[in-house]
């Protein structure tokens, strides 16, 4: 990170570098006219380095703790999304391929069923979540299996309650045996 360390730590440096990169790009977008038709998104594969940068949740990259897998997603799309709008609705990065080749007009009838969902609808009309489950694939990885079904999260034998518990705090297994 070249620049704004002298008044930035590294982090906080590259940070301002990416914003910056990212006000570029969506000027150009602008200045060509393109904006109506360009989806222009910026999320993450896990969450952060430090139980901090992941605040209010538990865990970090490599645990499948909300502080893991729990991670921002920010798009803008002039005329599709509302500046400032928030969406809840559980969503995998599978869930990727299949939103964009809706909104491309393609179809998705393949002779495999897919493990993605068209997530449109929820990102640009504010419905539901059409997922209700995330199998965390964690062979080869220092990753605990987990599981998450609607409000709940099975990590291995821990059983967590994510809409009472986001910071994933305390163990439900006992009160759940089934």
């Amino acid at each position: 990170v070249p620049r704004h360390t002298d008044k930035n730590s590294a982090s906080d440096a590259a940070l301002k570098c990416y914003d910056e990169a990212v006000g570029r790009i969506l000027a150009s977008i602008d200045a060509n006219g393109f904006a109506e038709n360009t989806l222009v998104i910026c999320t993450n594969d896990n969450g952060g380095l430090t139980e901090a940068s992941n605040k209010p949740w538990r865990g970090t990259k490599n645990t499948t703790f909300e502080g893991g897998v729990h991670v921002p997603c920010i798009m803008r799309w002039p005329g599709m999304t509302v500046p400032g709008s928030h969406r809840d609705g559980m969503m995998h990065i599978t869930d990727c391929f299949a939103t964009f080749a809706t909104l491309a007009g393609s179809t998705l009838e393949q002779p495999r069923r897919l493990d993605s969902f068209n997530m449109s609808e929820m990102l640009f009309a504010d419905a539901a979540s059409p997922r209700t489950e995330i199998v965390y694939e964690v062979s080869g990885s220092v990753r605990v299996p987990t599981l998450r079904q609607g409000d709940f999260k099975l990590m291995g034998e821990l059983l967590f309650n994510l809409v009472d518990d986001p910071a994933e705090t305390t163990d439900v297994a006992g009160q759940h045996p089934k």
